[in-house]
Parts: structure tokens; sequence; C-alpha cells
């Protein structure tokens, strides 16, 4: 919805400037230097190196924060969006206490874009691009390649002490083989850093979720090793969808579940940490225990 309603702000602005003569180029002006504070408010904070939460949310200016939920007990995962002129920034932040250990800022292909005309002109803005943000070409199915900028912060301490807690909660991973076809699909389930909702569909045209494919493919090929460890992995909707295609392919192929992952499924049920799930546009929060009651009655674990 807070996409939606940005691309309704622009197309009125857009529509605007096109009725008043003569005030393009201060519309546009006054844009880009509203980015150029936006970015610089980013800069700074960056290069202080002083990753807390109570400073971020002082520092950066028209922060919308969209989301905040447990991500793993005292841990909480913070989805966000600044807004610039013609910018926006997303940021996922995931914290303990006050601390951050990971910040991922991202632009979109067309934000992208005007930042690297603006450095063309602007030396300040190009140094601070080549030093703290990474280009990423994204090559889509469609062959069209995008460019995003996108600045990731990492403390590998405290991250390393967020698997550790899981895997004593859990306990360990099993040894698995991993091809290259389904490499991606299992990174993306297992990622503590990836977000996504848990569904079939979750948008405007019924676009499908590139979660789902990725499940969708280890069950094409019964990689149910995978599958066990993402049930007991880093991501809390991949934990929901493992643990829909565990019970629907054991039930399909009339087999029983073993005691090892029923213990998971029971540990998984007593958590607290709330699954994002979808239908269409709408999405809403669930626990585990709801889910699985869901997928065991109707199926289908994120439906109301």
């Amino acid at each position: 919805m807070k996409k939606l309603y940005k691309i309704l702000i622009k197309c009125y602005f857009l529509f605007s400037i096109f009725l008043v003569e003569g005030q393009v180029d201060n519309v546009n002006s006054n844009w880009i230097r509203e980015d150029l504070k936006k970015f610089n408010e980013l800069s700074n904070f960056i290069n202080n190196h002083l990753f807390k939460y109570d400073l971020f949310t002082d520092k950066i200016h028209n922060l919308n924060i969209l989301e905040r939920k447990i991500e793993w007990h005292k841990i909480i995962r913070t989805e966000a969006i600044q807004y610039g002129g013609s910018t926006s920034f997303p940021t996922k932040i995931i914290s303990k206490g006050n601390n951050i250990f990971y910040l991922k800022i991202t632009l979109n292909n067309d934000d992208t874009k005007l930042l690297k005309t603006i450095a063309k002109e602007n030396t300040k803005i190009k140094k601070e691009l080549n030093s703290n943000w990474k280009l990423v070409t994204i090559h889509r199915s469609d062959s069209i390649e995008n460019q995003s900028y996108q600045f990731i912060f990492e403390d590998k301490k405290l991250s390393l002490d967020f698997k550790s807690s899981i895997r004593r909660f859990f306990g360990p991973l099993k040894e698995v083989e991993i091809n290259d076809r389904l490499k991606d699909s299992y990174s993306l389930l297992m990622s503590p850093y990836e977000s996504y909702n848990y569904g079939e569909s979750c948008s405007f045209d019924n676009h499908k979720l590139f979660a789902r494919e990725a499940i969708n493919n280890l069950l094409d090929e019964k990689k149910i090793d995978l599958i066990k460890n993402i049930l007991i992995g880093y991501n809390i909707e991949g934990r929901a969808y493992a643990l829909e295609a565990l019970i629907k392919y054991h039930k399909k192929n009339d087999l029983e579940i073993d005691d090892e992952t029923k213990n998971h499924i029971n540990k998984l049920t007593k958590l607290t940490s709330q699954v994002t799930t979808c239908i269409g546009h709408l999405t809403r929060s669930k626990s585990y225990k709801n889910i699985l009651l869901k997928i065991e009655t109707t199926g289908k674990g994120w439906q109301d």
C-alpha cells in the first residue's frame, strides 16, 4: 500500500507539472535537493560507524516504520522506508536491544539511475557511492537487467550469537548436499536477512512469490532433507513454508513424520515469532501454532 500511495503521489505531481507552465525546473530541483538531503543523512549515519537503533531513527528523517516484529526472542526485525523527493530508501534493520547487527538499505532501478546521474556532477555523492554502496545487477526472467545500489552492514559477532541461539533451541542442522539448481532456493528460505511473505500470491496482480517458487523447486526434486533444515532454519517465513511442505508431502505419500521432525514442529509452535502471511494485497501476522492448525484442517496455513 505504501508503494501504491507513493506512485499515486508521483502521478499527481507529474500531472500538476504539465498544468503549471514554467514550474518543471523548480519542482525537479526541489525534489533533487530533498533526495540529496536524505542521502546525506544516510551517509552521515553510515560513516559515523555507530549502528544504534535509536540513533538511526533519530537522525534519519521522513522514516516510515512499516513493521516491527520479534525475529527471535529479544531480536527485532524492522522494515522501514525513508522518502526523499523522488527517491525512496527501503531499509531492513535487525537489532538486539539498541544494537543493530544487520542493516540493509536498497535503491530500486529508477532511484539508482537518478543517483548515478547526480554523481556525475557531484563528487561527494560519487565518492560516497564508491565507498559504501554496492551496485548490484538483477537479472529478471523477462531478460531485462535492473541495477540497484545496496548498502549492507553486519556485525559478525552478534549475527553469530543470533544463529547460535537458534541452533541451541532446535539442535544442529543436518549436513546436506545441494546441487546448483537448488542453491538459490535453499539460500532464500534459510537466510535470516531475506524478507518475504508466506502465502500463495501476495500482490494486486496475483504475482507468485519467489519463496513459494523456491519451496516448490525443492519439493519437485523431493529434497526433504533440505526442507527439514529450513524447518529449523533462520528465516521466520521460510520455516512456515517448510512446515506446510513437510505436512503435505507426508500426507500425499501416506508417510509417517519421523519423531525428530515432530519434535521440531512441536518446538516451532511454542515460539512467539509472528509469520507475515498474505492473501492478495492483504497481510497479517500469525503464529506457527495457528498456521499448523490451518494446514492440518484446510491445507493452507496462510488463509483466514
